[in-house]
């Protein structure tokens, strides 16, 4: 633990004095490699999802319709 506490002293110094670490500049952050899903790697008529809630009175419609065999069953 004093170790830890002598290098964040240590830390603190070199921050008063203006040492720092390394300076990215913008060249070097445009080569940095970006997060996320590849370019083009996605479908552009991709599902998305979405939740919807019904009232009771409606979902109870729903389930009585002779396409109710279609929906989840009710909770």
């Amino acid at each position: 633990m004093k170790a830890f506490a002598a290098d964040v002293l240590e830390s603190l110094n070199q921050a008063k004095r203006g040492e720092c670490a390394r300076a990215h500049s913008p060249e070097d952050i445009a080569t940095y490699k970006a997060r996320g899903r590849p370019v083009g790697s996605t479908k552009k008529d991709a599902k998305q999802a979405v939740a919807v809630r019904y009232s009771p009175d409606v979902l109870k419609a729903l389930l009585n319709t002779p396409t109710a065999s279609n929906l989840p069953p009710a909770v």
